[in-house]
């Protein structure tokens, strides 16, 4: 997978589950609304149909995303 964005989530994982989440987006394609405010990451997170890897750590987060896009794909 290229690109690969890793970040940590601004709630800690409150409204996505992961404390750190794992796009396959380059940094300007990730959407506002991951650190938007309460409400706005709420629903982000309650309706997004994009594909995201959520862990404890990065190198969670970055395994994650591997297998959800080897499963989707």
């Amino acid at each position: 997978m290229y690109p690969v964005t890793i970040l940590k989530d601004r709630y800690g994982g409150t409204y996505s589950g992961g404390r750190w989440l794992a796009f396959d987006l380059p940094p300007e394609e990730i959407p506002f609304e991951v650190d938007a405010d309460d409400v706005t990451c709420y629903k982000f997170w309650k309706n997004t149909d994009i594909l995201v890897g959520l862990g404890s750590t990065p190198d969670e987060a970055l395994k994650d995303l591997e297998n959800k896009y080897g499963s989707y794909r």
